[in-house]
């Protein structure tokens, strides 16, 4: 193991301030450069988030059809129409949250050099930064995943307990969300982390009922609310309409096996899956295609042909669970991915476009190990508990690699077993939390500044998954 360098405490404090004033600059400066070279950009689902951004402003929800959720379409609004100011906002969102894994890492290690290479891991990526240029959810939708953490992380190893603390985790995680229906998972995942970390420390049961119900009413208000509205609006309870649309991209592979009460919808769909074939060589958003001439045969609008999928999709998927296994394994595999959008052309000079292929090349290749160290050292970390039998009871629930590990891979699989489209691009928001991941588990085999305290960093060991 790598020799450790000792710096009283005050130095560490100056190294931590430093350390995170060069991130800042660093961070500030390349997005400074994408600000004179770049513009915004805009994609499909763009214009449905403007689109609700404009029913909200209005309160004119007659084209409204529920597919998205409201907190991004509100930030749209909050910045106005210019899109200019959009890539602004999100660009310092991604400024933040450079600070914020800096900040957890340095929660976990101690040591502020892998805090500022974690910060900066996120603040140099350039497919992080190009989708702070574009009019989609994902720069907001990691923001508030690494907000959620942190505040999660510091309030596990704080002795400062309150229900306020745990208030706002909810209703950070209830935003996150209601940003990407995806993190409909996170509320559960982090309750579970909340009782194991209070069983633990041995809490009365009256402060667990406080805290716990502190963290849980705001998510509830928050998404059983909208849900509420969907359903006046478009007669659909549940906080977006795509439930049935995301499963047909997996239950689509079979198709053929639909009953003859579905005949309508199957064969149109088969129709509209061979013509994909034909021209593009993918099935890939077929049912987006055949969606229009789905809801003229079945008399029924976004909504009503959203829960006539969803029958349908549950049906296949219970009679064929081989066939969407190897569906959701596909599409878990494409998760890990590096996802890119961006316009090379789009960038003046075209010769800092070429520039910027050439570099983007490079750090695809190194994200990509990331990706892949990320599910080694989680699988290697599995088995050694799995074979050490006492370490199933020493696991560290307060660990940041615990948690970081838990939300990563749940993650990929709920988005998996509900999708088959960009999952790719749906893996942007946990990139960087993967490559915190990897740094915190190197830390401890990497030259570094101890604690702050005197203390030597935090070993890695089989039981901080």
């Amino acid at each position: 193991m790598a020799k450790n360098i000792t710096f009283p405490r005050t130095l560490c404090k100056d190294a931590s301030r430093t350390l995170f004033l060069t991130l800042l600059a660093v961070c500030l400066s390349v997005r400074i450069v994408h600000w004179c070279i770049g513009r915004p950009k805009l994609y499909p689902d763009s214009s449905e988030y403007q689109a609700v951004a404009l029913s909200i402003e209005t309160w004119d929800f007659h084209s409204y059809t529920g597919e998205r959720t409201p907190v991004y379409p509100l930030f749209l609004l909050l910045c106005g129409p210019d899109t200019q100011r959009v890539w602004i906002l999100q660009s310092i969102l991604g400024i933040m949250s450079s600070f914020l894994l800096f900040r957890i890492v340095l929660l976990q290690t101690r040591d502020p050099i892998m805090g500022f290479l974690a910060g900066l891991a996120h603040g140099l990526s350039l497919n992080v930064l190009f989708f702070e240029a574009a009019i989609l959810t994902e720069t907001f939708s990691a923001f508030c995943l690494i907000l959620c953490l942190f505040l999660l992380l510091r309030n596990l190893k704080s002795d400062r307990e309150g229900w306020i603390a745990y208030a706002f985790i909810g209703i950070v995680a209830g935003m996150a969300a209601l940003v990407r229906p995806l993190f409909l998972y996170l509320p559960f995942l982090i309750g579970f982390i909340l009782l194991f970390h209070w069983r633990i420390r041995r809490s009365p049961l009256r402060r667990v009922t406080v805290y716990l119900s502190a963290f849980f009413l705001p998510p509830i208000i928050l998404l059983g609310g909208w849900s509420t509205f969907n359903k006046a609006a478009v007669d659909y309870f549940g906080t977006t309409t795509l439930l049935g649309y995301n499963l047909m991209q997996h239950a689509g592979k079979m198709m053929e096996e639909a009953p003859q009460e579905y005949a309508a919808v199957r064969e149109i769909f088969i129709r509209y899956r061979k013509n994909n074939i034909d021209l593009a060589g993918s099935t890939t958003f077929t049912v987006f295609d055949a969606r229009q001439q789905m809801m003229l045969a079945t008399h029924t609008s976004v909504a009503g042909l959203s829960k006539i999928l969803t029958g349908l999709a549950l049906r296949l998927i219970a009679e064929h669970p081989i066939v969407y296994a190897r569906s959701v394994f596909e599409a878990w595999r494409s998760f890990w991915s590096v996802p890119m959008y961006w316009d090379r052309y789009g960038i003046f000079p075209m010769k800092a476009g070429r520039i910027l292929e050439t570099l983007w090349g490079w750090e695809k290749e190194i994200i990509s190990v990331l990706r892949l160290a990320f599910l080694i050292i989680v699988m290697a970390r599995a088995f050694l508990v799995l074979r050490v039998r006492q370490a199933l009871n020493r696991i560290d629930i307060e660990s940041a690699s615990w948690i970081l590990a838990a939300v990563v891979l749940i993650g990929s699989i709920v988005q998996a077993c509900f999708e088959s489209g960009e999952n790719a691009r749906y893996s942007l928001p946990f990139q960087s939390l993967i490559i915190a991941y990897v740094v915190i588990a190197a830390a401890p085999y990497l030259p570094g500044v101890h604690r702050a305290d005197g203390e030597p960093r935090h070993e890695s060991s089989p039981a901080q998954l």
